[in-house]
């Protein structure tokens, strides 16, 4: 007796068909995913007639309720994302919110005690505390979370400030100061020269995580990092040559004014002369250039402040544009999940594709645990070789492999076919105490409990078949595995 492999094919390849049509309705799902991620995630387009150099311009702020900027010099945001504009030439902050809806403005205009004039920089601290520099009154004026003044630090010449930690970081033109939300002062570095570790009027500063502190050292023409003790760890730029500055072709910048730095730890640097926005890492390493000089949105014209707000997103005081511009400047680290995007997002998609189909391959790979009734029955019909050759993969027990290992049939010994592998002793000890068969029955069912993956024991037992069901062990007979669906499509004919 030979197996009914005709039955096999048909049964097969209505599977097959099954399994297409469905390959084939996901197909057209994730075709579909992926028109409504790249329609949802579509850049907002550029404003302006020409498109700005690497970044996109979200939106500007000139103003509010008809009362213009003019000559916004420091930006800032808080954590709620509300976005701190010091306005230079009218004296006073401004507050927006993250869409650019006026919120709030104070500060009074003068030079007497708490007043602002000219003030060139503002920072927030964890508190709602704003911290306010104004060069010109050699001051830094402090205003509660309801925007009152409540006390002023005498500085000479503070050209820039930012809070890390609850500790204040201001720039004046010889060097670096550090204190605390409190007003103490906690260390000072820096003298003024053109050499390595001394600063030129440096109107920028931003400070990372480790506490490395970069500073937009504007007259030396760079970009300066320092340790926390004020230790000049490395520079991007140098000081031009003075007697020729507008015919220098190693110039770096035209004058780095300001600087701040995103989630990734780069640093972006605005060049005032430039009006490009320099992306460095945190070792000094150029990255990228972006922005252009002019008018439209997205063009800067003499930009001062800049400041990071998450996203991707960025605040720059354009400052003789009078308007603030909130851009979008994608970051230039790359994840994995970019890189891969970079051959394209159907490629990505055919991964839960093959998935699947890997899944429903897997699905027709069975597993055979043959007990020795079976054996018998398939040798005394003459079928026992081709029945394993067409199976695969079936196991025995050491004993029944021994035993059978030798027996020939059709020119071929059944050792060759049949594999084996080990057993619990123990499991199958107490299949025999529980259930009252033989050590050998219950060595096959141990077998079969044990294997991994789809298992199927073939059995002539009765009572075998019983219990190994009790077990969740599918059972089959011969006339079973010839007849019945389930095993047909189980498995794949030679």
């Amino acid at each position: 007796m030979s197996l009914s492999t005709d039955n096999f094919y048909v049964q097969d390849r209505s599977a097959l068909k099954r399994y297409l049509a469905i390959v084939g309705f996901l197909g057209l799902v994730l075709l579909g995913m992926l028109f409504l991620y790249n329609l949802l995630n579509k850049p907002p387009e550029v404003k302006g007639d020409d498109n700005p150099k690497g970044l996109t311009s979200l939106f500007s702020i000139y103003g509010f309720e008809g009362d213009r900027l003019n000559r916004p010099t420091g930006v800032t945001t808080d954590a709620n994302g509300n976005i701190y504009v010091a306005d230079s030439e009218k004296h006073r902050i401004l507050i927006f919110d993250s869409n650019g809806t006026f919120i709030d403005q104070f500060g009074d205009a003068g030079q007497k005690k708490y007043e602002l004039w000219y003030p060139n920089a503002v920072a927030v601290a964890d508190n709602g505390q704003v911290f306010v520099a104004c060069k010109q009154s050699n001051r830094i004026v402090i205003f509660n979370a309801d925007h009152k003044p409540i006390w002023q630090i005498n500085v000479p010449a503070p050209l820039a400030l930012t809070i890390k930690n609850n500790r204040v970081y201001s720039t004046t033109m010889r060097g670096v100061m550090i204190g605390d939300v409190k007003g103490n002062l906690i260390n000072n570095f820096g003298t003024r020269g053109p050499r390595v570790g001394q600063v030129d009027f440096p109107t920028g500063i931003a400070v990372d995580d480790k506490g490395t502190i970069y500073v937009a050292d504007s007259l030396n023409y760079r970009i300066q990092a320092f340790t926390p003790e004020g230790k000049s760890l490395w520079t991007f730029g140098k000081p031009i040559d003075k007697k020729n500055p507008l015919t220098d072709r190693f110039r770096t910048f035209g004058l780095p004014v300001s600087l701040t730095i995103d989630k990734d730890n780069i640093l972006y640097v605005v060049d005032g002369l430039g009006g490009e926005i320099t992306v460095l890492d945190t070792k000094g390493k150029q990255l990228d250039k972006v922005g252009d000089w002019g008018h439209n949105e997205g063009q800067f014209y003499y930009p001062e402040g800049i400041a990071y707000t998450g996203n991707e997103t960025f605040v720059v005081a354009d400052k003789f544009n009078d308007r603030v511009q909130v851009l979008r400047i994608p970051s230039p680290v790359i994840t994995p999940i970019q890189r891969a995007s970079g051959y394209g997002l159907p490629i990505l998609a055919l991964i839960p594709l093959l998935a699947l189909i890997l899944w429903m391959l897997r699905r027709r790979s069975f597993r055979y645990v043959f007990d020795e009734s079976f054996i018998e029955e398939a040798l005394s019909k003459g079928y026992a070789a081709s029945i394993i050759s067409e199976l695969g993969k079936v196991y025995v027990t050491g004993s029944i492999y021994e035993k059978y290992k030798d027996v020939e049939e059709n020119g071929v010994k059944l050792g060759a076919l049949l594999k084996t592998r080990p057993f619990s002793p123990d499991v199958a000890k107490k299949i025999t105490v529980e259930h009252g068969c033989t050590e050998e029955e219950a060595a096959s069912i141990s077998l079969s409990k044990e294997l991994k993956g789809r298992i199927a024991m073939l059995t002539e037992n009765g009572r075998v078949a019983q219990i190994a069901a009790a077990y969740g062990i599918t059972a089959k007979r011969h006339d079973d595995l010839v007849d019945s669906q389930s095993m047909h499509t189980a498995h794949s004919p030679a």
